[in-house]
């Protein structure tokens, strides 16, 4: 006598832990983990099945760019339930490109500088820029304006001063580029 387990696989079964939806790695070594009360799981990376096991975790390495993965539990019956997230994987840091901007350059008090910075993979988190006047401690510092890419700066320095400027982008990821000038000022 044969008795089919026909019970479903729900979705208290089968929990995605880590990664979490759209999260963000540096590092390309991804610890998978998930919960689940079934007999055996497929994992599956980018669509392509990775490891059949009866573990909840599994340990990959991915390249830069946006994954997938997903764990499939099946009963005895070959009832299905399946979980999908996305994660991220970003190694390298922004690009930082200021416009017209070259060391030891003088430029007007009334200062306005642009320029793009950018990161195909996580993309841009925040730009900030600070002016310290060279050998002295008193600096001050402002938000840079980022808006597709691009940014503007707009600063008033005092006159025939010089000044260490720096920018920096940082990613998503968290990944830093810091660019640094040494500027100075005429009327």
């Amino acid at each position: 006598y044969f008795n089919p387990d026909k019970t479903p696989v729900n979705s208290s079964a089968l929990v995605l832990l880590s990664p979490e939806q759209n999260q963000i790695f540096t590092n390309g070594t991804i610890v998978f983990a998930w919960n689940g009360g079934i007999p055996g799981y497929i994992v599956y990376t980018n669509s392509s099945e990775a490891i059949r096991t009866l573990s909840t975790n599994f340990t990959g390495n991915f390249s830069e760019g946006t994954n997938t993965w997903s764990v499939t539990g099946t009963n005895s019956a070959m009832i299905i339930f399946s979980m999908t997230n996305k994660f991220i994987v970003d190694v390298t840091p922004p690009t930082l490109l200021p416009t017209g901007m070259s060391n030891n350059m003088t430029v007007p008090t009334n200062l306005t500088l642009t320029g793009a910075a950018g990161d195909g993979t996580s993309g841009i988190s925040n730009i900030y820029y600070f002016f310290k006047i060279t050998n002295d401690s008193s600096y001050f510092t402002n938000a840079a304006v980022y808006v597709s890419g691009s940014y503007t700066i707009t600063a008033l320095l005092e006159d025939s001063v010089v000044y260490d400027f720096n920018i920096a982008a940082v990613d998503n990821a968290g990944w830093t580029t810091i660019t640094n000038f040494i500027i100075q000022t005429i009327s």
